[in-house]
């Protein structure tokens, strides 16, 4: 799980990268070309919309999945066990929405969950 999570950071790297040197060679055309600020403005605002979406994904990316082992203490000394699945939530920004996965901490399936890694998203 580590690994893909790795690639899939490498990959969302690249795609940023990507994005800037074509956003870079945007406005250098814009001024080859005599564009008007207004709309050069539109452009880049539009662009930058979606270089945030791809930016905040690999935030939650970063994050992880939640795994932090078999069993996690609580803070009244009882151990609860990372259930089997991670758990689907979706999370809409200003940037659109985005499904997260992770794992969750609780005594058994269809019980209350426990724990789970999400400080981040409040």
């Amino acid at each position: 799980m580590m690994m893909m999570m790795q690639q899939a950071v490498i990959e969302s790297k690249a795609v940023i990268r990507k994005k800037v040197d074509e956003l870079i060679e945007m406005v250098e055309a814009g001024v080859r070309s005599e564009e008007a600020a207004h709309t050069m403005e539109r452009s880049l605002y539009e662009q930058m919309f979606q270089l945030g979406h791809v930016l905040l994904g690999l935030y939650f990316e970063l994050q992880g999945d939640g795994d932090l082992g078999a069993t996690v203490p609580m803070a009244d000394g009882r151990k609860v066990r990372r259930l089997e699945e991670p758990r689907t939530r979706c999370y809409l920004s200003v940037f659109g929405e985005h499904e997260l996965k992770r794992y969750v901490y609780g005594s058994r399936e269809g019980q209350r969950i426990e724990s789970c890694l999400t400080g981040w998203l409040q």
